[in-house]
Order: C-alpha cells, then sequence, then structure tokens
C-alpha cells in the first residue's frame, strides 16, 4: 500500500512536470514578431472594416430588395402644393429697383422726379405722391378705363393732368392719369404713344432717353 502512494505521488510529480515543460514550448507564450512596416500602425480589426465598408450597390439594386425603402421615396416625391402666404407678389415686387427698369431723371412741372419709359404701356401716369408735391395744378376731365396688365384686369376711373415734362433742354406736353402707386419706382410713367409721337426712345446700352433725327 506504501508503495502505491509512492508510485501516486511520483506519476503526480511527472504530470506536473510535463505540464510546465509543455507551456514553455508553447508558442502562445511567446513574444510576437511584426514586420518594421507595422510600426506605430494599429493592429487589423475585421469587425471595423465590415462596419466601415461602403457596400457596392446601386440605388436601383437597393430599391428593388427593399420595399420599405422604395415606400419612402415614393412618398417623398410626391407633388405638393405650396401654400399662398398674401407675401409673394410682394416679395417680387421687392426685388424691383431703378436701376432695373427704363427710368430717367427729369422735371414734373418744375419738380424734380423719375420718368418710366414704357414703350408697352398705351397711357400717360403720373402717381398721387408726386401728384401732392405740384404747385396750383387741378385736373381738367375724368376718365374711367380698363387697366389690363400680364396678370391682372383692374377697371378705374382717374383724373386727368396736362403736364409739362422737361428732359434736360427738351420738353413734352401731354395728358397723364393719376393712380395710387407705393412701389416707388417712378413719379411718372410715359407710355408708347407719347414716346412715339415726340420721336423719343431708350437707349438700353446707356439707360438713356434720346430723340431721333429727322433724317
Amino acid at each position: 500500500k506504501k508503495n502505491k502512494c509512492e508510485r501516486l505521488k511520483n506519476d503526480k510529480n511527472k504530470e506536473e512536470m510535463r505540464i510546465e515543460n509543455n507551456n514553455e514550448e508553447n508558442p502562445n507564450n511567446k513574444k510576437e514578431k511584426h514586420i518594421i512596416l507595422m510600426e506605430n500602425q494599429a493592429k487589423y480589426d475585421l469587425v471595423t472594416d465590415l462596419t466601415s465598408t461602403t457596400a457596392n450597390i446601386t440605388l436601383a439594386q437597393l430599391l428593388d430588395i427593399s420595399p420599405k425603402l422604395r415606400a419612402q421615396l415614393n412618398k417623398l416625391l410626391k407633388l405638393k402644393e405650396t401654400p399662398h402666404n398674401g407675401k409673394m407678389e410682394e416679395m417680387v415686387l421687392s426685388t424691383v429697383s431703378r436701376k432695373d427698369i427704363a427710368t430717367t431723371k427729369c422735371k414734373i412741372n418744375g419738380e424734380d422726379g423719375f420718368a418710366f419709359l414704357d414703350t408697352c404701356a398705351s397711357i400717360n401716369i403720373i402717381t398721387s405722391k408726386i401728384l401732392g408735391k405740384l404747385k396750383n395744378i387741378k385736373p381738367f376731365g375724368y376718365t374711367t378705363n380698363n387697366i389690363i396688365q400680364v396678370t391682372s384686369k383692374t377697371h378705374i376711373s382717374s383724373e386727368l393732368y396736362h403736364l409739362t415734362v422737361e428732359f434736360n433742354d427738351f420738353i413734352i406736353q401731354d395728358v397723364f392719369r393719376v393712380i395710387e402707386h407705393d412701389q416707388d419706382l417712378f413719379d411718372i410713367l410715359i407710355g408708347f404713344r407719347t414716346l412715339k409721337d415726340n420721336n423719343l426712345f431708350i437707349n438700353p446700352i446707356r439707360n438713356s432717353l434720346c430723340k431721333m433725327k429727322k433724317d
């Protein structure tokens, strides 16, 4: 019995020694070696690579395999009517300045003003604002007209005035209708008929009013 215990003890010692020897010979316990190019480089990580790689798929392929995304795209592509907030027309007009239209300095019955040269208008117009600055002036009559514009047609009654308009040394006299106008773009509007009768034309290059020579 004593010999048996000694044998078991000896076998246990041999097994422990064998395990220690195996640990010493295990390559996992050896120091890792890397090439010089790996200095200061991060170790490769497969998970990071997979999560950061862009899939090689077209939009058509993606929509074909994903009904959910296809339904979302169809919803986003539907036409939607923009509600009118009442400011659209005002915003457009606010971008217009005297630099954008053919205006020229003039004197209206002796008062300084700006004339808008409109070859598309069939009448002459004076604004109520500049009319209030003119002295000793009274209407000689009244008229009712349809004022037709690109997007509107207005039926108005207005007073008629005889006005003298001076462009440097050139003077014209004609009939003008008074209107309310708050855009501050012009004081008077000279229409096509008056421009034609006085041989006047607009030079768009110099933005000036010119008189046609007889020859």
